[in-house]
């Protein structure tokens, strides 16, 4: 496997494997078409806008965008922003997947288009994508260790896709087209979930993003994502508000609200029985989002 380029200040960005990792206050790229790309913030928030949609990141979420997905990327803050994105070359996860095809057999997908939406990373992607870092910044690190972490970030982000395929599959309807109809809107739908957990949500202001009833957008959630809207809620409200305590100075009592919770009681109670620890406990730990 070739080597990893960061931060190439040419077109190599297109027809090799990269890294982007930058910080800036004010940036704006015009819309341009890339290869596939996983696009992540270390600090502050960034805005990729791509078919119409705008993905508002920040260190809890990530974006996939596949091979050919046109998208601008704006930033403007006042405190700089750090934003860590990785580019496949073309062909890439394609050859990543029939290699998993000689392994698994002639059941496993040779090629799929990864869903465009908001994810929250998991604990094995985040340890990847920080021992990248990690290595990035060691001048004396091996280039073949490098490629074996990137390697296992690929191999995660396929896993992840897989996730995403299988609820797609998952909703109950005759025609392929009506499936894939339905699982765009209900991706939007838990978007804007993701992005809105400090906002009071209900079943209404959940569905309308899917252009859905509350009942239909209610049993269509479950179905594909094995959960209610109610639930995924909160688990991205805890979630979040763990990666806050642990990454920031902000009083509890702001980051309950920051999450959408109106109580302080209630918040503390959910997190201790979610987490099993008290939300001041968890500051200074060594949890870490990526």
């Amino acid at each position: 496997m070739e080597s990893i380029l960061c931060n190439p200040g040419d077109s190599r960005l297109w027809s090799q494997n990269s890294i982007l990792w930058g910080r800036a206050k004010s940036y704006e790229t015009p819309t341009v078409t890339g290869t596939l790309s996983l696009k992540t913030v270390l600090h502050g928030e960034a805005t990729w806008t791509a078919n119409r949609r705008a993905f508002k990141l920040d260190r809890t979420r990530y974006l996939l965008l596949n091979e050919g997905t046109g998208y601008r990327l704006d930033i403007n803050s006042k405190t700089p922003v750090e934003t860590f994105c990785i580019f496949f070359r073309p062909g890439f996860m394609n050859e990543l997947l029939a290699s998993r095809s000689d392994i698994l057999g002639e059941g496993a997908p040779t090629t799929f288009e990864f869903a465009e939406r908001l994810a929250l990373p998991d604990e094995q992607l985040s340890n990847h994508l920080a021992g990248l870092r990690a290595l990035l910044q060691n001048p004396q690190s091996q280039e073949l260790v490098m490629v074996d972490s990137f390697l296992l970030i690929a191999e995660r982000i396929v896993d992840v896709a897989g996730e995403a395929k299988a609820q797609h599959q998952a909703l109950p309807t005759a025609r392929e087209a009506t499936r894939t109809e339905i699982f765009k809107r209900l991706n939007i739908a838990r978007d804007y979930i993701i992005s809105n957990l400090d906002k009071n949500l209900d079943l209404q202001s959940m569905a309308d993003p899917a252009a859905l009833s509350p009942f239909h957008f209610h049993r269509l959630f479950r179905e594909a994502y094995g959960q209610t809207p109610g639930q995924f809620l909160t688990d991205c409200r805890m979630h979040r508000a763990r990666s806050l305590l642990a990454s920031t100075d902000e009083p509890v009592s702001n980051i309950c609200q920051a999450v959408g919770f109106q109580s302080l009681p209630t918040f503390c109670n959910q997190f201790r029985k979610r987490f099993g620890q008290n939300a001041s406990a968890l500051r200074g730990s060594s949890f870490s989002q990526g």
